[in-house]
């Protein structure tokens, strides 16, 4: 497993998310919540490449950072994804 994925993986724990070791159909409410947290991920980088900041930036050491900064501090977020 790489860094990132068990970065994902760290997530989906947190959140109490299902995470699946193979592949498998899940809940139209799971598919959902993916939907969503893809949206807002993509929503970020299109505000990033507008404004040309950080865009072409190194993934491997900036993925712990986003990870640390972006995904973490959503535990504290009382609006933070439901337990699925």
């Amino acid at each position: 497993m790489t860094d990132e994925q068990a970065m994902v993986e760290a997530f989906h724990r947190k959140f109490e998310i299902v995470a699946q070791t193979a592949p498998m159909d899940v809940s139209e409410e799971t598919k959902h919540l993916r939907v969503r947290l893809i949206q807002e991920e993509f929503d970020e980088l299109k505000e990033a490449m507008a404004s040309r900041s950080g865009y072409r930036c190194m993934m491997p050491p900036v993925c712990p950072r986003v990870h640390e900064r972006s995904t973490l501090p959503k535990l504290r977020n009382p609006l933070r994804p439901s337990r699925l």
